[in-house]
């Protein structure tokens, strides 16, 4: 709500920049830029931090997340762009757990990235998480892929 609100008194207080500029007469149109923003602008953009705060409860499942998204169509068909981020979403929240497995052993030395192969491969072979981990982690990046490539098509369909 506190982002909206910000986002929108910015968004308004620069319409009337705009408007006061393209005035077609320039004297009143900085008269009643003076009468209505006698301080100069007043309001700014939402910070990255609250913004951040906004994205956060959107990517997060919770009950805010919940009453946004409340009568929303998601469909089960996979090869739906909705029902596909849905999906990825599922699978990063469920491997927060295993990527802080990897954090920490990258830490403390025990897990070396190998330049063109995958981090969950390595940390797998190394002994730091499972095989059905990293799987799941393989899954989660496809998912992420899929989602991310928009604008993927095959060469032949071009």
């Amino acid at each position: 709500m506190e982002w909206a609100s910000e986002y929108c008194l910015y968004r308004m207080q620069e319409s009337f920049y705009g408007l006061f500029n393209n005035f077609p007469n320039k004297w009143l149109g900085r008269s009643l830029r003076l009468v209505i923003f006698p301080l100069g602008r007043a309001y700014k953009y939402p910070a990255d931090k609250l913004t951040s705060k906004a994205a956060a409860i959107l990517a997060t499942p919770s009950d805010a997340r919940d009453r946004l998204t409340e009568g929303l169509f998601i469909p089960e068909d996979e090869d739906q762009a909705v029902a596909q981020l849905e999906k990825a979403l599922e699978l990063i929240i469920g491997s927060y757990e295993i990527e802080k497995k990897l954090h920490k052993a990258r830490k403390a030395g025990q897990l070396i990235a190998v330049p063109g192969e995958p981090l969950h491969k390595s940390a797998r072979d190394a002994g730091v998480i499972t095989a059905e981990e990293a799987d799941y982690l393989q899954q989660t990046a496809q998912a992420q892929r899929n989602v991310i490539m928009v604008d993927d098509f095959d060469p032949k369909e071009v």
